[in-house]
């Protein structure tokens, strides 16, 4: 756990009386201090009105400060909301109190713009309408009367992946004063725990309240390419080439393609074909590697009488190339409307066929058939296998953030932040293993005769397909007492917070390697990206 003390109240009085001195002191300049009462919040408001300014009535003082440390609260100066005493039904008075905040925000809209609330549990999410504020403190149970602190209102809605505090856009400040927030543990896989959400073009000002977000929950690990399938499809055998004295010219073993599911193609070579005095070779395998310097799914040669060669078999097809391995995920995640999106790890790359065999090369027909005077053909390649399927990268780990800003115009006061735990990042799953190449196809029988017809050769078998890629694995979660978008860190005061512990990223498919694991999660405050 990190803890860190940056202010007290005592400092921040101290802090106020500085700011007050400083615009006492460039009153007659220019330095953009303002004497607004709305500015300040400090106007005074006569009871039974909803406006600002006025005398503060025949008792005088504040009856509707904009903070209740600053004197008594009138009945009139706003909604009243208890979960114990309370009925949305009823017209939000004292004496009359409605039940959620939800039903006390809208009806302070037509209103004051202001909420009182009962230092009680609130089980529900709020949503915070521009320029309505929220002032907890108070005892219901005697006479409304303000305690402060000991009488927080808590708003804990208990739900996993719920904000219990969200401010909405507009143009209006609003203010938080005497409020605790818990956010519920993330339950779903890869879930992040948030305190409080400011969304872009919201207006906010947090005084004396504790805002606490829970665990982040783990990201889940990767798919694994295969799917819990088998290796990927397997090449396809060559064809037998024709028998010798069959036919004129003895036709070596038809070509064979297989098409894999991505489009990829692995093309067998061709047997060769046996004619009377001359023998073909076999053709290549296809795709070849770049550099085929051992000579990967070349065709055999064709039978040559007048050197004394006999013809030679195909070559097998050489192992289609690996899938790309997915690297582990680095960057922090994204801050959106919706909470924190946490960053994946990459997933695999598909592999590539194994090259096919080389066909069988052919042998020499001789009149000694009888008429039909082919040789025999050679056996065309075995294709090969197709490559594996890349495995998904692993998820990343759930956050938990105090405060999500996405606004210029949140301010922080005499307010604490305690965060929990990030979640680990997900580990990348494993690549899908490349198809087993295909069989070669036998060269054609050859004749037993006064002068023999030899065999024709066999060809190569196909090469494996190359094996998926393994997914990277996913960014540990951030345990953050602020997180926040360029430019949209909070101001006011430093606030005091404990954080808990940042996840740890995930592995990728294949442990052993340093690029496919995730970086771990981050401590105290971030900027993310939207």
């Amino acid at each position: 756990m990190a803890r860190r003390m940056l202010s007290t109240p005592n400092q921040w009085a101290v802090s106020a009386a500085v700011w007050v001195s400083l615009c006492a002191l460039a009153a007659a300049g220019s330095t953009g201090c303002s004497y607004s009462c709305v500015d300040n919040y400090t106007c005074e408001i006569e009871t039974g009105t909803s406006g600002t300014g006025g005398s503060g009535g025949a008792g005088g003082g504040l009856l509707c400060p904009e903070d209740p440390t600053d004197g008594p609260v009138a009945a009139e100066c706003g909604v009243w909301v208890s979960p114990s005493l309370g009925d949305d039904a009823n017209p939000g008075t004292q004496t009359a109190p409605v039940k959620t905040i939800a039903a006390g925000t809208v009806l302070a809209q037509t209103g004051t713009m202001r909420v009182y609330l009962c230092g009680e549990t609130y089980d529900e999410a709020v949503a915070l309408y521009s320029g309505v504020s929220l002032f907890g403190g108070f005892d219901c149970q005697h006479d409304w009367v303000y305690l402060g602190t000991p009488k927080r209102a808590l708003i804990q809605p208990g739900i996993s992946g719920v904000v219990p505090l969200t401010v909405l856009e507009g143009e209006r400040m609003s203010a938080v004063r005497d409020v605790n927030v818990i956010a519920a543990d993330a339950a779903e896989p890869g879930g992040s725990s948030i305190g409080v959400l400011a969304r872009p073009g919201s207006k906010v000002e947090i005084w004396r309240s504790e805002i606490t977000a829970g665990n982040g929950a783990d990201g889940a690990k990767g798919e694994d390419g295969g799917h819990g399938a088998p290796p990927a499809k397997p090449g396809l055998n060559g064809l037998k080439g024709a028998n010798a004295c069959s036919m004129d010219i003895g036709l070596g073993g038809a070509a064979v393609q297989l098409v894999c599911e991505d489009g990829a193609v692995s093309h067998s070579g061709q047997g060769g074909n046996g004619g009377e005095g001359a023998a073909n070779n076999g053709g290549d395998g296809l795709p070849s590697p770049a550099m085929n310097t051992l000579a990967y799914g070349a065709g055999g040669k064709g039978e040559n009488p007048i050197a004394g060669m006999a013809c030679t078999p195909g070559i097998g097809g050489a192992q289609g190339i690996n899938g790309m391995e997915g690297y582990g995920a680095t960057k922090p995640g994204w801050l959106t409307v919706n909470g924190l999106v946490g960053a994946p790890g990459l997933d695999g790359g598909t592999g590539f066929p194994g090259q096919g065999g080389g066909g069988g090369g052919a042998s020499v027909g001789k009149p000694a058939c009888g008429g039909v005077n082919g040789g025999a053909g050679g056996g065309s390649g075995g294709t090969g296998g197709c490559g594996g399927r890349g495995a998904k990268g692993g998820q990343a780990g759930g956050s938990s953030v105090g405060v999500a800003s996405l606004s210029p115009d949140v301010y922080l006061y005499e307010t604490r932040i305690i965060t929990g735990n990030g979640g680990n990042g997900g580990d990348g799953g494993s690549g899908q293993p490349g198809g087993q190449g295909g069989l070669p196809g036998i060269g054609g029988a050859g004749q037993n005769a006064p002068d023999p017809v030899l065999k024709g050769c066999t060809g190569g078998a196909g090469g494996y397909g190359g094996d998926g890629g393994n997914g990277g694995g996913g960014r540990g979660g951030h345990s953050l007492f602020i997180a926040f978008t360029a430019n949209n860190y909070p101001d006011g005061q430093p606030p005091d917070f404990i954080t808990g512990t940042p996840g740890q990223g995930g592995f990728g498919g294949n442990k052993a390697s340093l690029f496919g694991k995730g970086k771990d999660g981050e401590e105290y405050y971030h900027v993310l990206d939207n």
